[in-house]
């Protein structure tokens, strides 16, 4: 006797309600969450770096950065040289 007739015969048995039962190939597989994505890491090269404070720098003009954010940022930056 076919998988899928056993378990309806079974599901029949106990009570259950729908006794069609979809074939293992057509049910939808379980998909796990796509693994999160880590930090850019720091600029590694000079020139990237150098970007990265010009960023800083304008950020800072325009108000988005206060004084102390914009020096902790520089020192995290120039600390990597």
């Amino acid at each position: 006797m076919p998988r899928r007739q056993r378990l309806a015969r079974r599901a029949a048995r106990r009570g259950g309600g729908n006794t069609q039962q979809a074939p293992p190939e057509q049910a939808a597989p379980e998909q796990a969450a796509p693994p999160q994505q880590a930090p850019a890491p720091p600029p590694t090269s000079a020139d990237d770096q150098l970007d990265e404070l010009q960023k800083l720098s304008d950020l800072h003009e325009q108000g988005a950065l206060t004084d102390d954010e914009f020096e902790a940022q520089k020192k995290k930056i120039l600390s990597a040289l």
